[in-house]
């Protein structure tokens, strides 16, 4: 059970650091959301607290802190109308053939499609990272039926003259093939995830994908590092952040702060 005291605390370590002064400084420095999340989470105060406790406390201090932003959001279907045509429907055919679950059990084939179809035909590049492992030592596994590579191959044949770039932390699925290479990478990592990116060179996105580990510290990895590689037209996706609605609305507003 949580007490008065633990409750008070997480709520006031919260409105110290994300007051507005906190979010222009975390617009500066995004990796300190990180460095200060951690620091939390150790700190004295709740020392004698289980892992379960903490992460209670976590939550509501997030929960807390959400209803202090109001992070300038647009309508998605004012952000991207999601078409509905020949072009987003290959798409779609395309991620059943290869075993993506993207179409089948999410519909994302719409977001991308609607996305990217414009340039259909053009030269550009995709990233993902997360690429489907159906080894199930690895956390976020899709199972023994899950196809590694299934959207990689779906994007590749959808779109003839693009570039996919896949990455994932399991090296036993790695691969290269006409138009696809992978890489290692730990989303938990910020050097591996820089090395990564140092990989990339000069190369620029025009759809980044995170389908890796879904979790929060994972995703900030990912936006931290990679969004620099983000082509000027190109969209980043977090895929399946589980409707942990206070972090994303917190992240909104510093992401939007430092753009």
């Amino acid at each position: 059970m949580i007490t008065r005291r633990q409750y008070e605390y997480a709520k006031h370590y919260a409105a110290l650091f994300f007051t507005i002064d906190g979010l222009q400084r975390l617009a500066k420095n995004p990796r300190a959301l990180y460095r200060r999340t951690k620091e939390f989470l150790f700190d004295a105060n709740l020392r004698d607290t289980s892992e379960s406790e903490t992460m209670a406390i976590y939550d509501e201090a997030l929960a807390t802190l959400s209803q202090f932003v109001d992070p300038p959001t647009v309508p998605f279907d004012q952000w991207l109308p999601v078409r509905d045509d020949v072009s987003v429907r290959e798409l779609d055919d395309l991620l059943k053939k290869h075993g993506s679950d993207k179409s089948s059990a999410h519909d994302y084939h719409r977001i991308y499609g609607s996305i990217l179809s414009a340039k259909r035909d053009r030269k550009f590049n995709i990233l993902e990272v997360g690429m489907g492992t159906n080894n199930v030592d690895i956390p976020s596994n899709m199972g023994l039926s899950g196809k590694p590579g299934a959207s990689l191959h779906a994007f590749r044949d959808w779109a003839p003259n693009a570039y996919i770039y896949g990455a994932d932390v399991d090296r036993r699925i790695l691969f290269e093939d006409e138009r696809i290479s992978t890489f290692w990478v730990d989303q938990t990592n910020e050097t591996s995830l820089r090395d990564l990116a140092d990989a990339m060179g000069e190369k620029r996105f025009n759809l980044i994908i995170d389908d890796g580990l879904h979790l929060p510290h994972a995703n900030i990895n990912m936006l931290h590092v990679l969004l620099p590689l983000l082509a000027d037209d190109g969209a980043f996706v977090v895929e399946d952040i589980n409707g942990f609605y206070p972090f994303w609305k917190i992240a909104s507003v510093v992401l939007s702060t430092s753009h």
